[in-house]
């Protein structure tokens, strides 16, 4: 079986406005605005959004990683703990929560948009190939008898890929349109990063990772969670939401 072609990535314009028609692809997306800059992007229908607020990498990314590895005792090197604490991570973690509710529910709603459009024109694509296959069988002549079964065996291929996907996109569809959006819904899928990341060097309990997400979110400044020092009533409460947004199944 021939390999399907790689989808094009759709890049938008400046302002989030769409590109023409032709382009519609609704599992890669890019949303850009340069006052202040921000940029959403995503490659893949179920991979979670990458957000760059800025280019460069500051020493005080850096510090801010070490002090929160020094603070909860975290083995493994500096490089490690980056790759979970990436670019996308730290910028969410910086940006305000009311912006970061409102690129999610573009980002959501321009997704929705894009699944919409790609499930009408896949149905037309799949009603051409079934009128091709019909025209044909209507006009049989004997000498393409052998191309047409070629033909058909072709298009089953393409009809089943094309009844995968949109099944696929129906189902994303559905879960957006069924979804509660959430404020914290940029940094839970790199909050689940680095769960898994805490249980493969055997940190598993949930009051142990709640702590050092609440460590990092305190080094960070994250959000609207209180870091008051020297006031356990405060980091108790604190936890608490944690736990609540971040740690229920």
């Amino acid at each position: 079986m021939s390999k399907m072609p790689k989808p094009k990535v759709n890049h938008r314009n400046l302002g989030g406005k769409p590109l023409p028609d032709f382009a519609c692809d609704p599992e890669q997306y890019i949303y850009q605005e340069l006052d202040p800059f921000v940029q959403v992007s995503q490659r893949g229908l179920h991979n979670h959004p990458t957000i760059l607020t800025r280019y460069i990498e500051t020493t005080r990314d850096a510090d801010n990683i070490i002090q929160w590895m020094n603070k909860c005792s975290l083995s493994g090197n500096y490089s490690t703990w980056r790759k979970i604490i990436n670019h996308s991570f730290i910028a969410i973690l910086e940006m305000n929560l009311d912006r970061q509710k409102e690129l999610y529910q573009k980002y959501r709603e321009s997704q929705q948009v894009e699944l919409e459009r790609a499930i009408r024109r896949l149905e037309k694509v799949k009603e051409v190939i079934l009128k091709t296959i019909t025209t044909i069988d209507e006009n049989m002549v004997g000498c393409i008898s052998g191309v047409y079964e070629d033909i058909k065996k072709n298009s089953k291929i393409y009809l089943d890929y094309i009844d995968g996907k949109l099944s696929e996109y129906q189902k994303m569809k559905n879960q957006i349109y069924s979804e509660n959006s959430s404020k914290y819904a940029f940094v839970k899928p790199f909050i689940d990063n680095l769960k898994i990341a805490l249980n493969d060097v055997g940190i598993s309990k949930n009051a142990t990772q709640i702590n050092i997400v609440y460590e990092l979110f305190k080094v960070f400044e994250f959000g609207d969670f209180d870091y008051k020092v020297g006031n356990p009533n405060f980091i108790i409460k604190q936890k608490g939401r944690i736990r609540t947004n971040f740690f229920k199944n």
